[in-house]
């Protein structure tokens, strides 16, 4: 557990006041509640220093949930024992309910419910607090410009780097729900640091008009993963819209997803049972990179 990153976060502008984006619990530095907030949870191989360089996948949990999904959902510690991968689970601020989240979404971006009442006492804990429909432009350019949990992710990748041997060409993100959203606000602004994202369950821009603030420099491998049952409007969106968009970015040969599945049909598997689950894959991408979509049996 290492955090060298909350003596700089203040810097942000978001925190001076720059932004209508500042709000609730993120306009004091030292408002983190819970003792992990912000940490990080890594997962070495045995013996690391006799491996060389070595790839990264760095973890981000969904709304309400914390670093312990790393192992205890998701299993990534089978990449560390198994491929010599390095896994770093990190952990969000806290809202004002004292939920950990990430400014990675248009959908949602935590429950901002406090309030100073006339007597200068705060409440909190209000009711309906999830107030961000209709982001300003600014707004919507700052979650993937001047965010302040990106600034939070390149501090944790600079750490990696000064205590272990990385492989910096295999530097990975995964996320699921919120992480899922924030992952791609990533790809937005670091393409040129990751190699590829798995995004489970999340887009980030919910809108097609967004997607024109996501400005990616570099090509990338973009994973996503759905469920079938997801709401009508998500799999249109997906389908029409999130990953196209990846698809022209990598200049692929084709900008839509097939409509049969490209492979034989795969188990995935986080809690619970394994899952059948259709992959649709669009391989030729001139820029690099590449774009697929798995789709898995049952709910989300």
């Amino acid at each position: 557990i290492y955090m060298p990153w909350t003596s700089s976060i203040c810097n942000n502008k978001r925190f001076l006041g720059g932004s209508t984006l500042a709000h609730g619990c993120s306009k004091s530095c030292g408002c983190c509640g819970r003792e992990q907030c912000m940490q990080i949870e890594v997962h070495l191989p045995d013996n690391p220093q006799a491996l060389g360089e070595m790839p990264l996948v760095l973890f981000f949990h969904g709304y309400s949930t914390d670093s312990t999904w790393t192992t205890k959902r998701y299993f990534l510690d089978n990449l560390v024992a198994n491929e010599h991968y390095i896994v770093i689970g990190l952990n969000g601020r806290q809202d004002d309910i004292g939920f950990p989240y990430w400014l990675g979404s248009t959908k949602f971006l935590g429950r901002m419910g406090r309030q100073t009442l006339e007597n200068g006492t705060v409440e909190e804990n209000i009711e309906g607090a999830n107030n961000n429909d209709n982001l300003t432009e600014e707004q919507l350019w700052m979650l993937s410009h001047d965010n302040i949990d990106v600034d939070y992710v390149k501090k944790v990748i600079e750490y990696a780097n000064e205590a272990f041997i990385i492989d910096n060409a295999r530097i990975f993100a995964v996320g699921t729900g919120l992480g899922g959203d924030f992952v791609n606000m990533l790809a937005c602004n670091m393409s040129d640091v990751f190699a590829g994202i798995v995004s489970d369950q999340g887009y980030g821009y919910y809108d097609e008009a967004g997607w024109q603030h996501c400005t990616p420099t570099h090509p990338i491998h973009i994973l996503q993963v759905d469920a079938k049952d997801i709401a009508s409007e998500e799999k249109a969106f997906a389908r029409d819209v999130y990953l196209p968009f990846w698809a022209s970015h990598n200049r692929c040969n084709h900008t839509h997803m097939p409509a049969e599945p490209s492979d034989q049909r795969i188990k995935t598997t986080a809690s619970g049972a394994p899952s059948d689950t259709d992959v649709y894959r669009i391989k030729e991408c001139v820029a690099g990179g590449s774009v697929t979509h798995w789709v898995k049996d049952g709910p989300r």
